[in-house]
C-alpha cells in the first residue's frame, strides 16, 4: 500500500516512521511525505514524528493519508539529563536543547558554530581562526579564579568522552542539552559546577532489516574575513622620517635629503603582508552513514574525512572520523549497546615565539612594509627590526614556508553497557568505557631558515608526546512506579567510579645541519649539551555515590531531588570528600481549574536550589612536591641528579563549592505556535581556590588555600515562533538574549590581586581580581592624551594632574595620564579599573524559510557591551618600535601637521597599559545562511535513491563592530577566567562559503 503523512495544514512530513502494529515491517516516509509499506486490510499502522502526537491508522485500502497533529508544545519533547530523560514540561531545572532537527541545515565542520547564540546564557568562542582549534564555553559565566571554567561534556553518557567540543562530527549529533541550574548539574556533583553538555549521537532504527545510507560531499573555501587598517609602505617610511626628526634637536635642522626616506611617495604601499602570507584556503568534507536494522538489532554507522586548508599558508587540518552505534534486544529483560568512536587527526600550524605579546600571527601584521618579501638574489628575506631587542628575524613567508609544526592526534572512545529489567518497574544498567587519547608533535626549524643559515647555527627541533586514558565504570538502579492516576514516583541510584592517567614526553635541541633526519635521529646532535629531555606521569581517580527522586502528582506539581557524593583524589584525607545536594519543583499552572478557559496552550514555573562542585584544579597541589635538578654540586667530580622542595603541603584544601537559585517559568501560546522560556538564577562560590604569597623565611614563595567568594546573577530568555504555518510555505523565528553580571566578593587580606602583566621597567597590572569588582576586570592607566606643548608641561607642575613614564618623557607629543594620587610618579598606585570584558547582553537570531522543497536559513548572533584589551597596539599603535603601526598613527602628534592630535608622535617611547587599547567588544555577526532544495527521487528511481539535496551555506559573512582588530569575540588565553579577551594576535578569524550535496539512498 501507499500513503502520505502530513501535519494538519497538509504540509508533508519528511522522515516520519510508519510501523505495521504487531510485526517488525517498518518504513519511513520521503522528502514529499510519502511512503510504502506492506499491510493487509484490518492492519493497524503506527505513525510518529518528534514534535507531533502519535497517531494509530487502520488500512481500508491500498492509498490512505494520515494528518497528525503538532504534540502539545515544544514542552512535550523529550529532553536528555543527567543518567535519564524526561518531557521538557516535567523539567524542574534550567536545561536548554538543540535537537536534531534544528541541526539538519548547518552543514558546518564544526560543533561550536552549530551552538553560539543558540542557547540562551551559553557562550561558545573559538580560541582562534584555526582549523580544529579549542572552544572556550561559558555557561552563565565564571565562578572560579583559579580552577578552570569549561562546562562538563557527557557523550553517549560518557564523562570526558572528547578532549575538544570540536572533535565531534556535527553529522553524527542527534541532540545537545545544555544543563545550567543546580538542580539539573548536582547529579554531577564535583564536577557541575560550571554546567554540564549532554551529547546525545545517532542511533538505529527498526527498518525491518533494511538501511539507509546518507551520502554528504561538500566543497569550499575560506577566506580572511576582515583585513587590518594598516600602513602601507610611504605611510610607514614618513612615520620613520618623523621619529628621525624627533630623535635630536640636531636632526631638526637637517634638510631632508638627510632623512632616511626622502622621498617616502615613491616606495608606493610596498609589501602587503596580511595578503602575503594569507591565501583563499580550499576545503573538502566527504561523509556517509548507514542505519537500520530490526525489532531486536539496530545499528548506526559513520564515517567522515575533513580536508581543511588554513587561510595562513601551508596550515590546515586533515581529520578522520569513524563511528559504530549499536543497540542490541537480547531477551525480554536484557538489552546491550555499544558506542564506539574514532578520529585521528592532523594538523599543520604556525610555530609561536615565547612571550605573552609575541603569538606567531602577530607577526605578519607587525613586520614593516619597506621588507620586500624576496631579496634582490631571489632567497627569502630577513626582517632587520628593532621589534624585539634590535635582532635580525626571519620574515613571515620565510616561517610559513619553512618552519614545520605538526601535531598527530588519534581519539579513541567505547563505552558498553547492559540494561537488565528484573521486575516491571525496576531497571538495572551498567555501563564501561574506555578513552584513549594520543598525541605526537614535530616541530622544527631548519638549518636553512635565512637567520640560521646567516649565523650557522643549525635546526632547532622540538618532538613531544602525551597519552591520556581513562576508565570509567557506571552502575544504577532505578525504580519507576504510578501509584494509581495521580500519584507518579520514579528514584535512582548509582555508583560510579573513575580513573586517569595522563603520560607526556618532550626533546628537543639545536645544532642540526641535516634537516631532513633531524627529528627522525635526534641522538645525533653534535653537542650533546644542547638536548634537553623531560617526561612526566600524573594520575587521578574519583569515585561517587549519586541519588535521585522524582515524585509529581497528577503531572500537575513535581519534586525533584538529588544528592551526589563525590571523592576526588586531587584532595587530602579528610577533604576528598563532597556533598552536593539539590531539590527542584514544578507547577504546570495550567491544569488548575482556574486556568480552564486560558487561552494559554502551557504555562509551567520552575523553581529549584542545589550545590555543585569543581575540583578542576591542578593534580597534587594538597601534597609537598620536588622538583630535580642537575645544576648542584660535584660529588666526586660527577654531577648528581638532585632533589628539592618546591612546594608546601596543605592538607585543608577541599571543593570549590557553587549554590545556585533558580526560577523559571515555560510559556505556549497561538495554539503553540509561540513557546517562551524564561530563568533568573543567582550563584554563589565559596571556598576559592586563590594562591597566597608566603614569607620569604618559609623557603617558598606561595600557597593554594581556600577562602575566596564569587557569586553571579542573570536572566535568560529563549523565545521560538512560527510566524507562517500552511502546506506549502512555513516561515519559523527563534531569538535567545541573556545578560550575566560576575562580580567578586571576598579576597581574604589580598586586596587586589594581579593575574596578568605586562613589563615595562616594572611589572604593570592588566587583569586581576579585588573585593567589589568583576570577575573579568581590566586594569591600567587614564589616558589623558599627550603634552601639546611646553606650556602644558610647565602648569603640571603646579596643578600635578598628569604624569608621564619616566621624567624623560615630558616632552611635547608624548603620552600622560591621569596621576591618581598626585605624587608626580607613575606607578602602580595609578593603575585603576578600566573595564569589564563579560557583555552586557548576548544571544542570537534565526529565521528559517520553506517553500515546498526549499529552505533557507539565515542566523546571527550579537553581543553588546564588554570590553576588551589589545596589547597589540602597544607594539603597532605608538610608534614606539620599528614594526608596521596602525593607519591612525598617520595622525600621530606633529608640531607642524597635527598640533592637536592626542595620538602620541612617533617615538613615544612608552607602552603601558592604559585604556587607550580598551575597546567596545559589543558586535552583530551574520553567523550562517544556508539555502538549499532538495529534490525527490523516490517515485522515479523506486525507493533505491530517495533524495539529493543541493545547498550552499555561508559562515561569518558580516560582522558589525566598533573593533579595530581582526575580531571582538576573541578568547586568545585559556588560562582562569581573568584571561578571557585578550587580543594577543591570535591565527586571524575566516569567511567560509561551502557547497554541498547530500544523497540519501
Amino acid at each position: 500500500m501507499h500513503g502520505m503523512v502530513t501535519d494538519s495544514a497538509g504540509a508533508p512530513l519528511n522522515g516520519a516512521t510508519i510501523t505495521v502494529k504487531g510485526t517488525a515491517r517498518s518504513t519511513k516516509t520521503n522528502i514529499s511525505g510519502q511512503f510504502s509499506i506492506e499491510a493487509a486490510t484490518g492492519d493497524i499502522l503506527q505513525v510518529s514524528f518528534v514534535g507531533y502526537v502519535a497517531k494509530e491508522q487502520p488500512v481500508t485500502g491500498d492509498m490512505i493519508t494520515i494528518r497528525l497533529s503538532r504534540a502539545q508544545s515544544e514542552l512535550d519533547q523529550i529532553v536528555v539529563i543527567g543518567y535519564g530523560s524526561v518531557k521538557k514540561k516535567d523539567l524542574t531545572g534550567a536545561v536548554s536543547v538543540v535537537k536534531t532537527e534544528d541541526l539538519q541545515n548547518i552543514p558546518v565542520p564544526r560543533v561550536d558554530q552549530m551552538l553560539a547564540g543558540r542557547i540562551a546564557g551559553a557562550e561558545f568562542v573559538s580560541t582562534d581562526g584555526q582549523p580544529g582549534s579549542g572552544t572556550s564555553v561559558r555557561i552563565r559565566g565564571s565562578r572560579s579564579i583559579t580552577a578552570s571554567n569549561e562546562p562538563l561534556y557527557i557523550v553517549d553518557g560518557v564523562m570526558d568522552g572528547i578532549n575538544n567540543l570540536n572533535d565531534l562530527n556535527p553529522s553524527d549529533i542527534a541532540s545537545i542539552s545544555v544543563l545550567k541550574d543546580a538542580s539539573s548539574t548536582a547529579i554531577y556533583g564535583s564536577r557541575g559546577a560550571n554546567g554540564v553538555i549532554i551529547i546525545t549521537t545517532k542511533s538505529g532504527i527498526d527498518r525491518g532489516g533494511k538501511a539507509d545510507l546518507n551520502l554528504r560531499v561538500s566543497h569550499g573555501f575560506a577566506e580572511m574575513a576582515s583585513y587590518l587598517d594598516l600602513m602601507n609602505a610611504t605611510e610607514f617610511a614618513q612615520l620613520l622620517n618623523d621619529r628621525f626628526y624627533f630623535q635630536s634637536t640636531a636632526n631638526q635642522s637637517l634638510p631632508l635629503s638627510a632623512y632616511p626616506y626622502p622621498d617616502p611617495l615613491s616606495l608606493g604601499k610596498g609589501t602587503d603582508w596580511q595578503r602575503t602570507v594569507t591565501h583563499h584556503a580550499p576545503f573538502s568534507n566527504y561523509a556517509l552513514s548507514a542505519s537500520g536494522g530490526n525489532k531486536n538489532s539496530q545499528y548506526y554507522f559513520s564515517g567522515n574525512y575533513d580536508d581543511i586548508g588554513g587561510v595562513i599558508i601551508n596550515s590546515g587540518m586533515k581529520r578522520y572520523q569513524a563511528r559504530l552505534n549499536m543497540d542490541q534486544t537480547i531477551s525480554k529483560y536484557v538489552k546491550a549497546g555499544l558506542r564506539l568512536s574514532y578520529s585521528a587527526t592532523r594538523r599543520d600550524q604556525p610555530m609561536t615565539y615565547t612571550g605573552a605579546y609575541a603569538n606567531w600571527s602577530s607577526t605578519y601584521i607587525m613586520i614593516a612594509p619597506i621588507v620586500p618579501a624576496y631579496g634582490a638574489d631571489g632567497n627569502l628575506n630577513n626582517w632587520n627590526s628593532q621589534q624585539y631587542s634590535g635582532g635580525i628575524y626571519d620574515s613571515p613567508l620565510a616561517q610559513v614556508l619553512l618552519r614545520k609544526n605538526t601535531t598527530n592526534d588519534g581519539s579513541l572512545s567505547s563505552m558498553f553497557y547492559m540494561e537488565v529489567r528484573p521486575i516491571k518497574d525496576v531497571l538495572l544498567r551498567s555501563t564501561i568505557s574506555y578513552s584513549n587519547y594520543l598525541m605526537n608533535g614535530d616541530a622544527e626549524i631548519p638549518s636553512t631558515m635565512p637567520t640560521r643559515a646567516a649565523n650557522g647555527s643549525g635546526a632547532l627541533i622540538a618532538k613531544s608526546e602525551s597519552r591520556n586514558t581513562g576508565l570509567l565504570n557506571e552502575n544504577t538502579i532505578g525504580y519507576k512506579h504510578n501509584f494509581g492516576s495521580d500519584h507518579h514516583f520514579d528514584a535512582l541510584y548509582g555508583f560510579t567510579i573513575q580513573k586517569q592517567k595522563f603520560n607526556s614526553m618532550n626533546v628537543g635541541g639545536s645544532g642540526y645541519f641535516i634537516d631532513e633526519t633531524a627529528l627522525n635521529d635526534i641522538g645525533s646532535i653534535p653537542d650533546k649539551n644542547n638536548l634537553t629531555v623531560g617526561s612526566s606521569v600524573q594520575i587521578q581517580t574519583r569515585m561517587s555515590h549519586l541519588a535521585r527522586v522524582n515524585y509529581n502528582y497528577a503531572e500537575k506539581y513535581y519534586l525533584t531531588a538529588t544528592m551526589r557524593k563525590d571523592g576526588a583524589s586531587n584532595f587530602a584525607s579528610g577533604n576528598k570528600w563532597g556533598y552536593f545536594p539539590s531539590a527542584g519543583f514544578r507547577w504546570n499552572v495550567l491544569k488548575e481549574g482556574f486556568m480552564k478557559n486560558s487561552n494559554i496552550d502551557e504555562f509551567g514555573i520552575r523553581l529549584s536550589a542545589g550545590m555543585a562542585g569543581n575540583d578542576a584544579i591542578a593534580r597534587y597541589q594538597s601534597l609537598n612536591r620536588l622538583s630535580s635538578t642537575t645544576s648542584g654540586y660535584l660529588f666526586g667530580g660527577a654531577q648528581p641528579v638532585a632533589y628539592y622542595p618546591t612546594s608546601i603541603s596543605n592538607d585543608g584544601l577541599k571543593w570549590e563549592k557553587t549554590t545556585t537559585y533558580n526560577a523559571g517559568a515555560d510559556l505556549s501560546f497561538f495554539h503553540k505556535r509561540l513557546n517562551i522560556t524564561l530563568d533568573a538564577y543567582q550563584s554563589k562560590t565559596s571556598d576559592l581556590l586563590l594562591t597566597v604569597q608566603l614569607p620569604t623565611q618559609t623557603g617558598f614563595s606561595t600557597r593554594l588555600m581556600n577562602f575566596g567568594k564569587t557569586s553571579n546573577k542573570g536572566v535568560e530568555l529563549t523565545v521560538s515562533y512560527d510566524n507562517i504555518r500552511s502546506r506549502n510555505f512555513n516561515w519559523s523565528t527563534s531569538f535567545t538574549i541573556a545578560h550575566n553580571s560576575q562580580q567578586v566578593d571576598d579576597v581574604g587580606l589580598l586586596g587586589r590581586v594581579v593575574t596578568n602583566t605586562y613589563t615595562y621597567g616594572a611589572q604593570y597590572m592588566i587583569n586581576g581580581y579585588e573585593k567589589g569588582m568583576p570577575l573579568n576586570a581590566i586594569y591600567g592607566f587614564q589616558y589623558a592624551g599627550v603634552w601639546k606643548n611646553q606650556a602644558e608641561i610647565d602648569q603640571n607642575k603646579i596643578d600635578k594632574k598628569y604624569v608621564s613614564a619616566s621624567t624623560g618623557f615630558y616632552t611635547p607629543g608624548r603620552q600622560r595620564y591621569i596621576d591618581q594620587n598626585h605624587d608626580g610618579v607613575l606607578n602602580t598606585d595609578d593603575e585603576v579599573y578600566l573595564g569589564n570584558s563579560d557583555p552586557i547582553v548576548y544571544g542570537g537570531l534565526q529565521n528559517t524559510f520553506r517553500y515546498k522543497k526549499a529552505f533557507l536559513s539565515v542566523y546571527f548572533n550579537y553581543s553588546w557591551g564588554g570590553d576588551l584589551y589589545n596589547p597589540v597596539e602597544m607594539f603597532m599603535g605608538t610608534g614606539t618600535y620599528l614594526n608596521n603601526q596602525f593607519r591612525y598613527m598617520v595622525n600621530a602628534w606633529n608640531p607642524v601637521r597635527n598640533p592637536d592630535s592626542d595620538i602620541p608622535r612617533a617615538d613615544s617611547k612608552d607602552d603601558i597599559p592604559n585604556d587607550r587599547f580598551v575597546h567596545n567588544a559589543s558586535f552583530l555577526r551574520l553567523k550562517a545562511v544556508s539555502l538549499g532544495y532538495t529534490f525527490d527521487l523516490s517515485r522515479i528511481t523506486a525507493q533505491k535513491l530517495k533524495s539529493i539535496a543541493l545547498s550552499v551555506n555561508g559562515s561569518n559573512l558580516f560582522l558589525l563592530k566598533y573593533y579595530n582588530g581582526f575580531d571582538p569575540e576573541v578568547s586568545t588565553q585559556s588560562g582562569g577566567s581573568t584571561l578571557r579577551r585578550i587580543d594577543n594576535g591570535a591565527y586571524p578569524p575566516n569567511r567560509t562559503i561551502t557547497f554541498t550535496a547530500e544523497i540519501k539512498f
